[in-house]
């Protein structure tokens, strides 16, 4: 998976300071460049600026904040840039047009962010390139451990090796589960297996581990992600995980509930 050109949308009514930091820790681990984007709407309290001088206000409060977090990442190339309009229709071209790939939101349990509004969803509809929702609040230490949700789907093996190459560019190791209930659990552990012979002797196998959880009860990914401090859990977006436990509820829901930033993948 390669990443050399990243953008991130940046809400200036919120607080950013840990979803920057996450950033450029990104940034850095991969040598890319990272571009912060604020799209804004004029205000009543803007109605005497001129456009420009009303870009150049939002642009000055941007870097402001920004460059707060700059100081620890003087090696990592970043831009910042400021842009009246809707925000999924700037970002959609924005990615279309300049050669992004990858997207960093946030997410928030405010109706005003882009997860409360609805934005998040459509843009991880449009776009094709990976896309990480970072909550309000999460651990946040090195990011060297990913998880990967296995489907047991064929396409998803290549998306295994693109995760290798991206854990081996920052450092990071794979953990790759499946979760079951007690019925399906025989030929779940086939399955497991089968994987774990395919990666004997490659030489990342010291990166990537498989495990199975059977529980018949509610099965929750993210709690046994927080158990195991990972960093960064990996969903395939078109993918019964995502669009069950998140898409399919309540926007709000995954905002309130959410610990750990996910990266949404095409498989």
């Amino acid at each position: 998976m390669a990443v050399s050109n990243i953008l991130v949308s940046i809400d200036l009514s919120r607080n950013n300071a840990q979803l920057i930091k996450f950033c450029f820790e990104i940034a850095q681990k991969v040598d890319a460049r990272v571009t912060f984007l604020h799209c804004f709407h004029p205000g009543i309290q803007d109605q005497n600026l001129l456009e420009k001088e009303l870009e150049k206000k939002h642009l000055y409060d941007l870097i402001t904040e920004v460059g707060a977090s700059s100081f620890n990442y003087e090696m990592v190339d970043f831009g910042c840039y400021a842009q009246s309009g809707f925000a999924a229709e700037v970002i959609v071209d924005a990615v279309s047009n300049d050669s992004y790939d990858m997207l960093i939101l946030a997410a928030s349990s405010s109706e005003q962010s882009l997860f409360g509004s609805g934005i998040a969803y459509d843009l991880v509809d449009k776009l094709a390139v990976p896309i990480i929702i970072v909550p309000d609040i999460f651990r946040l230490v090195d990011v060297d451990h990913l998880l990967f949700n296995l489907e047991f789907e064929f396409r998803e093996i290549e998306k295994m090796y693109d995760l290798l190459v991206l854990c081996n560019l920052i450092g990071a190791s794979l953990s790759c589960i499946h979760a079951c209930n007690q019925a399906e659990s025989v030929e779940a552990k086939c399955n497991i297996e089968t994987y774990r012979r395919m990666f004997e002797g490659h030489i990342l196998e010291s990166m990537v581990d498989f495990e199975l959880l059977v529980n018949d009860k509610v099965l929750s990914i993210e709690a046994y992600a927080i158990q195991k401090e990972v960093d960064l859990l990996v969903l395939g977006k078109t993918r019964k995980t995502w669009r069950n436990q998140y898409s399919r509820t309540l926007e709000q829901k995954l905002a309130s509930n959410m610990n750990i930033p996910i990266m949404l993948i095409d498989i």
